[in-house]
This record gives C-alpha cells, structure tokens and sequence, in this order.
C-alpha cells in the first residue's frame, strides 16, 4: 500500500509574520502597530508555565537569573500559591489582587489596607527630626496603652523617664506642660506622678473626694507627702523657754528670759509675761517687759516692743510689797532666723525683781507660728 504525503505550504499556517517581525496567533489580521506578538481569540487564552514554588526559586540559581539582565520580564504561573509571577530582575515579584495586613494594618475588602490591629513585632517608628501630630475633634477618645493615656474614659499613667505630647488635646509631660482640652481630666489609676521642677497650675475648682471630705476639713499631708482631709484647727508651731523668776532690776534694763527664743523664718505670735514685786508703789512708777531681737548680722540686740504695768499692794497696809504683771503679745513676720530675749525694767532705781506668785499666774515667754511652715 503506498502512502501518500501533502506538503502544505508555510504560508497557510495561521500564524501571520508581518515584513516587521510581528506575530498574529489565532487569524489573519494585520499586527497593531504597538504588538511584537498578537494572539486573538474568543474561546481560550495563553496558558503559561506552570512551575512549583520551590522550582521557580531554584530558577535563580540555575539560570543564573540575578547575573543575566535579560531575565528581567520573565513570567511564570505559580502552581503552589496559584499566583502570577515576574522576575524584576532581582527578585520574584507577584501579580495578585488579594492584599492582607499585618503588624497594625487591616485588610478589610481584599483591595484596602485600614490602619488599626494588633502588632506583630516590635515595631519603631523613627520620626527622623519631624512631627508626628494626632489631631481630632474634642468629643473623639484617644488612647494610648502601653504608656498608658486615656482621655475621655479616665486613665492617666505615664510610665518613668517616657517623652509624650498629644495635639490637639494637649499633653506634654517631661516639657511639663499639661492641659486637657475638654477641660475635664479624670484619673483612676491610684497615682499620679510629676517629677518635674517648677509649678503645676489650675485655674478654677480643684476637687479631691477619698470618703472623708467634709465641710470644716482641710486637706492636708503627713510626712510622706500623702493628701487627706483633717479637722480644721489652727496651724501652729509652739516654741517656747523661760522665764528667770529671781532677778533683781532697776533703772538699767535686765535680761530676765533664761537664754533665748530661736524662731525660723515664718509669721509668728510671741508672748510673754513676767512676775515682779518692789517694797513701795510710788506714783507714776512701772515695770517695764521689753523684747528684743537679733539677727545672725547682728552683734547685740535690739528692743522691738515695750509694754508697762503700776506696782499696786496686793493688800492696803504699810510694810506691804507691791506687784505688777507686765505682758507683751507682739506680732512678727522675719524672713531669715531670729533670736528673742525678755528684759525687765523699772523708772525708778527702787528694790524691784521677778518674782513666783501663783496667785497673779505663771510667768512665760513662748511663741506661736500662725503660717504654714515650709521648712
């Protein structure tokens, strides 16, 4: 039986070579103009190698894709993650439109990346000398955890040696400026540190509720600086020393106090009174108290109040010793430390001394500070 054989000439093959090297797949029509290739169809498409994972990246190596700038443009199908891939000339780089998030993004639609997630990683972002500003209207919540800030829901908590600043609500801790713009700053989070040097101001009312508050109550402190509400009494410092009950006095004043009183800076009430006696009451005649001061500048002291009382009888008769009771309060406000003395005087070069008589009171000499002590 003989075979036969057709030779069909190259010409009746579909594919249509133009006299400038372009190629027409699947008809006969002329190539556009910006087409080195052309497939025209409309039941299939170009199915493209369809190559695994791990053999698309052996490719680097084994055709030596990094080193050969031709490979750039190379296209592949990629049969593990069902995904087109082009070499760029470097690297693999895939043509998807399936987008996911990760370390703070969120993929909301497949197409959008929405900012807002958890991290995944240690992340930094370096501000490189350029501000990073968080702005919004005053009725929006901004929170902050771990530093931890909570505006609107009332948690404030700045951990140690942390630099932060909020705009527009505004905070800014170690540049000691603080000011929330709502004009409400609520905190529940047991304390509440400044370290800062200078001063922390508020304008307007201040109120500090613990269960005890009370109207009469003075907030105020102990020892380790913790606030509580007290009874209001007055604030005082007593301090005090004697008086010399046995000190003869004439024309010349006396020191009649044993030592002296050291009062610190501050407002003080001084007090003080004596005892004296003398063997006759002549007319026009008193006993002086006088207070003096001195400053460390200073090398004596000198008498800064006065204050006299008439010897009387304690009863009518002669022989019968007579009696006064001089007594000074006198009002201060030293500004650096200040020594006190009592002295006694008389008009009359006459036998006059100080005296113990329970039955006129006790002789004293003490002060009483009347200001909030900053020392």
């Amino acid at each position: 039986m003989k075979h036969r054989y057709i030779l069909i000439p190259i010409f009746t093959i579909l594919a249509i070579g133009s006299t400038k090297g372009q190629i027409v797949i699947g008809t006969d029509k002329e190539p556009e103009k910006f087409c080195i290739v052309e497939v025209e169809s409309k039941k299939g498409g170009i199915r493209l190698p369809r190559i695994p994972d791990t053999n698309k990246n052996n490719m680097i190596t084994t055709h030596s894709l990094t080193s050969n700038p031709e490979s750039a443009g190379l296209v592949i199908y990629n049969s593990t993650n069902n995904i087109i891939e082009f070499w760029d000339g470097n690297k693999w780089v895939a043509l998807s439109n399936k987008i996911s998030g990760a370390n703070g993004l969120t993929d909301t639609n497949g197409k959008e990346l929405w900012l807002g997630g958890k991290l995944d990683d240690n992340t930094t972002v370096q501000l490189n000398n350029n501000e990073l500003k968080i702005q919004h209207n005053p009725a929006a919540k901004f929170i902050i955890n771990d530093t931890m800030v909570v505006v609107n829901n009332k948690i404030v908590d700045i951990r140690v040696a942390r630099e932060f600043m909020v705009n527009d609500t505004v905070i800014s801790i170690k540049g000691k400026y603080v000011d929330m713009r709502p004009a409400i700053l609520s905190i529940n989070n047991n304390t509440f540190s400044m370290n800062e040097s200078g001063r922390t101001r508020m304008t307007g009312t201040f109120q500090y509720t613990d269960g005890t508050q009370d109207q009469g109550h003075l907030l105020t402190a102990n020892n380790k600086g913790d606030a509580y509400w007290g009874a209001l009494r007055p604030l005082g410092t007593v301090k005090s020393t004697s008086i010399n009950n046995n000190k003869g006095f004439a024309s010349s004043t006396v020191q009649v106090s044993d030592g002296m009183l050291e009062l610190p800076a501050g407002q003080w009430l001084i007090f003080a009174k004596f005892n004296s006696n003398m063997n006759a009451s002549l007319t026009g005649m008193y006993h002086w108290i006088l207070l003096s001061s001195k400053t460390p500048s200073q090398s004596s002291y000198t008498t800064i109040s006065r204050a006299g009382a008439n010897p009387e009888k304690k009863t009518a008769g002669t022989g019968i010793k007579s009696y006064a009771t001089p007594f000074i309060l006198h009002y201060v406000n030293i500004k650096e430390k200040t020594q006190y003395i009592i002295q006694a005087g008389t008009s009359n070069a006459g036998n006059s001394a100080t005296v113990s008589e329970t039955w006129i009171g006790n002789s004293y000499f003490y002060a009483l500070r009347i200001d909030i002590p900053t020392d």
